[in-house]
């Protein structure tokens, strides 16, 4: 370890790091920017943080999606910023919806390579309409990648980042796809913010762990995220097609999944079956499901339970559906939190 990983860090990231991302993010998705682009944070909330803080002047509201992740609406409360909500369908936000019912609002938060909890995929109309609004509003779209490294099915459209770089924060993190603890994600910023959010990141925690940045720049350099990253999607392809394959023979009768390209979580409607009950009596056989209704603010959906498969083995799922003894899985809510 070099003597300066035990100084004070630099506000925006180890250099070393930020050079590997960038590398990293033109050669996986499309995205091409400089590493001064590059800033590292500790998780995608702290990044809409200090964006949001550094934002001039500053968004009263911004678009989120329902359902989605409560940790956005915490972010985005934090810094007095009112969470403005808009529905989400299987072509992903509703950009019309959310102007016509929030044209104040100048920022959007959206997971459009796989949307959170539901999996699906932003289309390239809502891509398209959400560029435009944030061209013609001021507005600034903040792009969270959630879920691109595991892709089951075809490929992915290309990060609104890479199209639209003028007005995108594209974010994501390592800890999602490495442990928890790491506590490295980041954010690929326009020129025109680098300064300002700089700035204000000099005011709050400083920098992020040296010695933590030094390691994950030599892991991605060396090769080492590139063949971590393959071989869990190998892993969660198999256990992916293990949960699909149980719900639509042993469990036909009651839940019937919705099939995604990606993501670690099945969502599945569920048949005769009030969302609660279902709930209930999944944690009384000692299996935690999440119903959909966690996850809602204001839209209105059917019964459905979120399922989350990461964390079992084949085997294990398939004799769960069968009836027998299977996983006892977490809630789906988990990498998300990151």
């Amino acid at each position: 370890m070099p003597p300066e990983a035990l100084a004070e860090g630099h506000g925006a990231g180890w250099p070393g790091l930020r050079d590997a991302i960038a590398s990293h993010l033109a050669t996986t998705r499309g995205v091409r920017c400089d590493g001064s682009q590059v800033f590292v944070t500790t998780s995608v909330r702290a990044g809409i943080g200090l964006v949001a803080r550094a934002l001039k002047p500053a968004p009263a509201s911004a678009w989120v999606e329902d359902p989605g992740y409560f940790g956005f609406k915490d972010a985005l409360r934090s810094v007095g910023i009112e969470p403005r909500l808009v529905p989400v369908d299987a072509d992903g936000l509703d950009v019309d919806a959310a102007v016509r019912r929030h044209p104040d609002a100048r920022l959007a938060i959206v997971t459009p390579t796989a949307h959170f909890p539901t999996g699906v995929e932003m289309s390239a109309q809502r891509r398209s309409n959400l560029i435009a609004w944030a061209r013609a509003a001021g507005g600034w779209i903040l792009e969270d990648n959630y879920d691109s490294e595991n892709r089951f099915e075809g490929l992915p459209a290309p990060p609104i980042a890479s199209v639209a770089p003028d007005v995108t924060i594209y974010m994501n993190s390592f800890n999602r796809t490495l442990f928890p603890a790491l506590r490295i994600a980041y954010m690929v910023l326009p020129e025109s913010l680098v300064g300002a959010v700089a700035r204000e990141r000099s005011g709050l925690d400083g920098h992020t762990n040296v010695p933590n940045q030094i390691v994950m720049a030599d892991f991605i350099n060396g090769g080492g995220l590139d063949e971590h990253l393959r071989r869990c999607r190998a892993a969660y392809r198999q256990r992916r097609d293990a949960l699909l394959g149980a719900l639509e023979t042993d469990l036909r009768a009651f839940l019937s999944p919705h099939r995604t390209p990606g993501g670690l979580q099945v969502v599945a409607d569920l048949a005769r079956l009030d969302e609660r009950d279902a709930v209930e009596a999944a944690r009384g056989a000692g299996i935690l499901l999440t119903g959909m209704a966690q996850y809602l603010d204001s839209a209105t959906r059917p019964p459905q339970v979120v399922m989350g498969f990461a964390g079992f083995r084949p085997a294990d799922i398939a004799k769960g559906g069968s009836g027998g003894s299977g996983p006892r899985s977490k809630p789906a809510l988990g990498a998300h939190d990151l």
